[in-house]
């Protein structure tokens, strides 16, 4: 089981007997298989004769993060065929039929980030009987994703391809995939990634009519644990949270014309979202809640100025423009106090000064 290349090594042995203490198999020997390295509810094994093996699942698995596989098989003569994925026709790349397999991963990865892995050196073979499987993981699109989509046209041959559990394939798991979207004042932004990066929030929301300049920052929280407490790395960037702190800094690039661009100042209204795009795998055993992306307000705006703070004071310019007759007066001058002496006889005694507490005669 170990050499099969539908079975995860891992940092394991892949799978483990359990149940068999004899060390050998006899007729009527009953064990259990444990994967240890493929994660969650797997594909049941298949014998080539039922006759003499049979398997039932015992305990489904459970996880919160897996990558996504998907298969190829390709017998062919000549031509090529062209690959698309996530409903993105513009985006295709054309594969000829004696690529490597190597050669077969770096174009699927001008698509998204994989690593293909196959029996074979290419990726297609000449005849059904030679044909070697492909498997295609998906290293960074998380959850379970859409089918790569191949157009055979111009191909010599045959392929087929699987995917969702099928043939070797397995489904992709995350806390949630899919996708949202944002709308302010009746304008609402294409389909946003569940986990888009700062740019791409930023540049949906700057297109809209009713948005003038934004600057979104990203932020990533959480990690994804195992049953025993340990957190997972599944290849990518495991996390549970995705946080987008979007800044209504009224700067704006695309049009010079208020129209274009209007100036958001003061306490704006929240963000609405649609999170219908959005979705999880339901564990099992754990009874989680359906995944939401929430808007809160973090500071309110203000129309007097743009401060929010005491770290904003370095931006704050003051000028001053006297409007009294005396052209003495300005500030930071010494002040001057006057002393008049109306005694009746000034020949003789003194008199006494007293300034905070100091006395002098």
């Amino acid at each position: 089981l170990q050499g099969l290349p539908t079975i995860t090594r891992g940092n394991g042995s892949g799978v483990r007997v359990e149940g068999n203490t004899t060390g050998a198999l006899t007729s009527g020997a009953a064990f259990d298989l444990v994967f240890e390295s493929d994660r969650g509810d797997v594909p049941l094994l298949s014998p080539q004769d039922p006759g003499r093996f049979s398997a039932a699942e015992k305990v489904k698995g459970d996880t919160p993060s897996r990558q996504e596989i998907q298969t190829l098989l390709c017998h062919a003569n000549s031509g090529n065929f062209r690959v698309s994925w996530g409903g993105q026709s513009n985006r295709t790349v054309s594969v000829p039929f004696n690529a490597t397999v190597q050669e077969f991963q770096d174009l699927l990865s001008e698509l998204t980030p994989v690593t293909v892995a196959s029996t074979s050196n290419q990726i297609c073979s000449g005849t059904v009987a030679t044909a070697a499987k492909a498997y295609i993981t998906f290293t960074e699109a998380r959850g379970d994703l859409s089918p790569l989509t191949y157009d055979l046209a111009s191909l010599n041959g045959s392929a087929t391809a699987e995917h969702g559990g099928v043939g070797g394939s397995v489904n992709g798991v995350h806390p949630l995939w899919g996708y949202f979207t944002l709308s302010f004042r009746d304008h609402a932004t294409p389909p946003i990634a569940f986990d888009a990066a700062a740019e791409e929030v930023e540049a949906a929301l700057g297109a809209l009519p009713s948005i003038g300049g934004v600057t979104v920052t990203h932020s990533p929280l959480g990690a994804l644990v195992d049953g025993n407490g340990e957190v997972m790395d599944d290849g990518t960037t495991a996390r549970l949270f995705d946080v987008w702190t979007v800044a209504f800094n009224g700067v704006c690039e695309q049009a010079s014309a208020w129209q274009g661009c209007p100036a958001l100042l003061g306490d704006l209204p929240l963000l609405e979202v649609d999170t219908s795009g959005l979705a999880f795998s339901r564990s099992p055993y754990v009874y989680q809640a359906r995944p939401q992306v929430l808007a809160r307000e973090v500071v309110p705006g203000a129309a007097g100025n743009d401060l929010i703070g005491a770290e904003d004071q370095g931006t704050i310019a003051v000028e001053l423009v006297h409007t009294t007759a005396d052209s003495y007066t300005a500030i930071g001058m010494a002040e001057v106090q006057g002393i008049t002496c109306s005694a009746a006889d000034l020949s003789a005694g003194s008199f006494a000064l007293r300034f905070f507490g100091d006395v002098v005669h």
